[in-house]
């Protein structure tokens, strides 16, 4: 798939059943769920940027095959296609944290990298049906398919 095993997801569906069940959620996150499901609705209304994100997404495949998914050289090229990108629709979103964190080279490509992730994940769940309205409405449904997800990738150990 996509993301690999389940097992790799379990940070991200930890966070979102919480984000999801919980009535002190983290707004910020929310804010920047909302943000990136936007941008990917301006992402599919300009095909020059999806296509040119298309082109550097497999450019970016070449580079993993030999340095490794993880490689600076990787996250480098994906932060760049962000910003060539992602970063020139709108909305634009906004990443707060430590600012002294977020003035260092490494931690903004993470970021941007991240961000672009976050965008191809709108992207896939819209292919699917997915709609933003119903993370709002449908929560309790959510928060139960993330949890089955999550107990059925502790069941494989993997």
């Amino acid at each position: 798939g996509v993301y690999g095993r389940t097992a790799s997801l379990r940070l991200g569906l930890r966070t979102l059943i919480a984000q999801l069940e919980e009535s002190s959620s983290d707004m910020a996150i929310t804010r920047m769920a909302i943000t990136v499901m936007r941008l990917e609705r301006a992402l599919a209304r300009h095909s020059a940027q999806r296509d040119e994100l298309q082109q550097g997404l497999l450019a970016a495949q070449r580079q993993v095959d030999h340095f490794g998914r993880y490689s600076p050289q990787v996250i480098g090229r994906l932060a760049a296609l962000y910003v060539a990108t992602l970063s020139r629709l709108k909305p634009r979103v906004m990443v707060t944290g430590n600012p002294q964190m977020l003035q260092q080279d490494a931690i903004v490509e993470r970021v941007r990298t991240c961000l672009l992730a976050a965008v191809r994940s709108a992207v896939l769940w819209r292919q699917v049906g997915g709609r933003q309205w119903q993370l709002l409405v449908h929560r309790k449904q959510c928060a139960m398919l993330a949890r089955g997800l999550l107990t059925g990738s502790t069941l494989d150990n993997g």
